[in-house]
């Protein structure tokens, strides 16, 4: 089994001069970067600057949706989330379903399939979502067990 180090960097969505920066460091030291592109928010100049990079370095960067829209939806004093337990199984399907139309609009054949709930927070439903939609969850944590119906 090899090994190998990748970095990811969510919430992308502009040209910044931070991000401009860390993916320049990055790619010069051909350090891998999965990056979570924010689909609602995301910039044409962005997208654009992604996909030639892309076609140009295709094993040193994969690009991910990261949410949809970045907004918290949960009640105060709840750790934040956009995907989660006041957020019912249709409202996710429609923002995640509308997120992957604009990644699939964006990248095309250049984005890799994989959802990273905004916030690493998400419920039963944002899971039933993906698996229905055959999206692949990527978080840092797992927030509720799901084990999909035989």
């Amino acid at each position: 089994m090899s090994k190998f180090l990748f970095i990811r960097n969510d919430d992308v969505w502009n040209l910044d001069e931070s991000f401009k920066s860390f993916f320049d460091f990055m790619l010069d030291q051909r350090i891998p970067v999965v990056y979570g592109v924010i689909p609602a928010m995301l910039k044409d100049d962005a997208a654009q600057f992604l996909r030639r990079a892309k076609k140009k370095s295709p094993k040193l960067l994969d690009i991910v949706q990261h949410g949809y829209a970045h907004r918290n939806h949960a009640p105060e004093g709840e750790h934040k989330y956009e995907f989660g337990s006041s957020r019912t199984y249709v409202e996710q399907l429609e923002d995640i379903s509308r997120g992957m139309k604009i990644m699939r609009r964006s990248f095309g054949e250049f984005m890799t399939p994989g959802f990273v709930p905004s916030y690493h927070a998400y419920d039963t439903n944002t899971i039933r979502v993906l698996v229905k939609l055959g999206i692949p969850l990527l978080s840092a944590r797992l927030k509720v067990p799901y084990k999909e119906k035989k």
